[in-house]
Parts: structure tokens; C-alpha cells; sequence
């Protein structure tokens, strides 16, 4: 497990630092309507952690998916997923080796 990991995993794990991460980013809401205006279906998270963003899209009727490097991270996006009732397809990977247009 990377440094980087440790660090998430610690984060997903603790009630107290996690709280912050329940809520989407400003920036993301504002994706909402222009995919939606769009007309996109599917969306996906690289790096969901406990599911802010994938909640968020998968309540609005998108097809989601999330991948995620940390075990906590997918638990508690699974546990946030099906308390809201959204479902979102997960898998547990590292995201390293993608490419970043940017």
C-alpha cells in the first residue's frame, strides 16, 4: 500500500475527518445540469472515495461507476450508496497508471 493510500485509508476510517467529505464539491454541482443538458448517462469517478460525487449523479438518474484504491473508501461509498438508494457500479483499483488530458 502507497503512503498516499495509508493517508485515505486513515481518512475514510475516521468519523470526525471523513464529515467533510460528504458533501459534493461546487464545482461538480455545477457539472450536474450541463450533463444533464447534455444529455450524458454515464459518469465516472476516478478516485469516488466514499461517494459524494457518485451519489450525487447516480440520485439524478445517471448510470455511475467509481473506482477507488482504498477498501474503507468502498465501504463507505457502498454504505452511502444504498442508505440514499443510489447504486453505482465500484471496483477497487489504482488509478496511477491513468492519463490526465490536462
Amino acid at each position: 500500500m502507497s503512503s498516499q493510500e495509508i493517508i485515505w485509508e486513515t481518512l475514510w476510517n475516521n468519523a470526525d475527518l471523513r464529515a467533510d467529505w460528504h458533501k459534493p464539491a461546487e464545482k461538480v454541482l455545477g457539472l450536474l445540469p450541463m450533463f444533464q443538458a447534455q444529455h450524458c448517462r454515464r459518469v465516472l469517478d476516478i478516485g469516488c472515495g466514499i461517494g459524494r460525487h457518485l451519489l450525487l449523479f447516480a440520485l439524478a438518474g445517471f448510470e455511475t461507476y467509481g473506482i477507488e484504491p482504498t477498501l474503507s473508501g468502498l465501504s463507505q461509498c457502498r454504505e452511502v450508496l444504498q442508505r440514499s438508494g443510489g447504486t453505482a457500479r465500484l471496483s477497487q483499483d489504482c488509478h496511477v497508471g491513468l492519463h490526465h488530458p490536462g
